[in-house]
């Protein structure tokens, strides 16, 4: 091969390495959007920088889907639903609530691009008194459902304690300092 040849792939060689490099490191693609309840409120001033939060308090995914739909028109590169398990949505009544969650996982799946990245939490655990606020004593059935959705996971469940739920206030359900620090770490891993 002629030394003029040989300096051209070398060239072409190293140019292609720097693009891989970069594509390894690069940011996501489009925006991050993380859907959530009450203990995603509580846990976002420790969120890594980088998505935008959809949030209220009492919810439920079914709360969220219009507000889905729209972002899905932005191309977002991950979601993220981060839902603890509060039934005080009416239109998380119909069926039971690990029946709801599996339904209502698929139709989030679905609202966004096959290029979205859709991650679903294993919800943060719950322990009494949180059937006083609750449809259920802990929110195992929310648990199972995202086990079953077949989406991929991110595990604040195990993060935080499992069903012993040692991050918990008083009330069973919301996260103490601690684990609001715990969850946020936990989910920022997906972006």
């Amino acid at each position: 091969m002629a030394p003029v040849a040989r300096l051209a792939v070398i060239v072409a060689l190293a140019v292609g390495a720097v693009f891989l490099a970069v594509d390894l490191t690069s940011e996501p693609s489009g925006p991050v959007f993380v859907y959530g309840d009450s203990n995603l409120i509580l846990s976002s001033q420790y969120l890594e920088p980088g998505a935008t939060l959809r949030t209220l308090g009492n919810s439920e995914m079914c709360n969220f889907f219009a507000k889905m739909k729209a972002d899905a028109a932005l191309h977002p590169s991950v979601v993220v639903l981060a839902f603890t398990g509060a039934t005080f949505s009416p239109c998380a009544h119909d069926v039971p609530r690990y029946d709801a969650y599996l339904r209502d996982y698929k139709k989030a799946r679905a609202l966004f691009p096959e290029s979205t990245e859709v991650f679903v939490v294993l919800p943060s655990p719950t322990r009494a008194p949180a059937e006083k606020f609750l449809a259920a004593p802990t929110n195992e059935d929310v648990y199972k459902a995202a086990r079953a959705s077949g989406l991929p996971t991110i595990d604040a469940w195990s993060a935080l304690g499992g069903p012993d739920a040692p991050y918990t206030v008083s009330d069973g359900i919301h996260l103490n300092e601690q684990g609001q620090r715990i969850y946020a770490a936990t989910l920022s891993d997906a972006w």
